[in-house]
C-alpha cells in the first residue's frame, strides 16, 4: 500500500488531442473502454511540475521537486459503484533519479527517466522533453482567453471534464496488475493555454488522425494523491 502523498502543483499542463474511437480502443486493456465525447476519444499528456512533494506525515521541508510527463487516455469502466471515469496513463517520465527509482514503492507510478527543457514566464511556456530516442514531447504556447476545441463548447466545459477525471490507473512492476490513484486537488481553477506548437512522439507515429484539439494549464494548486484498489487487466 503506497503512503498518501502531498505537495504543490507548481504548474500543470493538459495537452489533449481527438482521435478515432476504434483506434484508441485498441491500446486499452480490460475492463476499460474509451470514453466518447462528442465522438472522438480524448488522449494527451500531462505535464506536471511538483513540488514539495512527500509522504503526508513529512513536512514540506523534506519534500522534492521534480519536472513530469504523463500519457494519458480518457476511460470509462464499470465496477460495484457503477460507471466510472478517469484516465488511463500508458507511459510516466520524470527528470528525477529519485522519482524513477522511488516511482510504484514510495511515489506514484513506474517512471522512466527523461531530460526535460522548460522557458517559462507568466503568460508564457515552451517545454521539450527527450529520451535516448529523441524527442519525446514538445510544446509552446501563450495563456489566453481565446478557446478553441471540436470536442468541448467552452473552456468552463473542458475544465469540468478533467476535474472529474480524479482517478488514474497505470501499470505496474508487476505483469497484468494495475494501480489506481486518485488526485485530489484543494481547489481547481484553469486558464486556457492557446498552443503555437505541439508534438507528441507516440501520437505522431500511432496515426495522423489523431489531432491536437486544445489545451489547458493550471499553477500553485495545493493537493494529494491516495492510492484506490488495484486491477487486474487483460489485454
Amino acid at each position: 500500500m503506497l503512503p498518501r502523498i502531498t505537495g504543490t502543483i507548481d504548474r500543470r499542463i493538459l495537452l489533449n488531442y481527438r482521435a478515432p474511437l476504434d483506434l484508441v480502443a485498441d491500446l486499452l486493456p480490460a475492463p476499460f473502454q474509451a470514453r466518447s465525447v462528442n465522438g472522438f476519444a480524448l488522449i494527451g499528456v500531462c505535464l506536471i511540475r511538483f513540488k514539495a512533494l512527500r509522504p503526508a506525515f513529512l513536512p514540506p521541508v523534506l519534500g522534492i521537486s521534480s519536472e513530469n510527463a504523463a500519457h494519458r487516455i480518457s476511460i470509462v469502466w464499470s465496477d460495484d459503484e457503477g460507471t466510472r471515469t478517469g484516465v488511463y496513463v500508458t507511459r510516466r517520465d520524470t527528470n528525477s533519479r529519485f522519482v524513477k527509482l522511488t516511482g510504484g514503492r514510495i511515489f506514484p507510478g513506474v517512471h522512466g527517466l527523461a531530460k526535460f527543457d522548460v522557458e517559462e514566464t507568466s503568460d508564457r511556456v515552451a517545454i521539450s522533453i527527450r529520451d535516448p530516442n529523441g524527442v519525446l514531447v514538445s510544446l509552446s504556447g501563450q495563456i489566453s482567453n481565446e478557446f478553441s476545441s471540436q470536442v468541448f463548447a467552452s473552456h468552463a466545459e473542458a475544465s469540468r471534464y478533467f476535474q472529474d477525471d480524479r482517478i488514474g490507473y497505470s501499470p505496474t512492476r508487476r505483469e497484468q496488475e494495475l494501480e489506481g490513484l486518485q488526485l485530489n486537488c484543494h481547489e481547481w481553477v484553469t486558464s486556457n493555454l492557446r498552443i503555437d506548437k505541439s508534438y507528441v512522439r507516440e501520437f505522431s507515429a500511432l496515426s495522423p488522425e489523431i489531432q491536437f484539439d486544445h489545451a489547458l494549464i493550471m499553477h500553485g494548486v495545493s493537493h494529494d494523491w491516495s492510492e484506490v484498489p488495484r486491477l487486474c487487466c487483460a489485454t
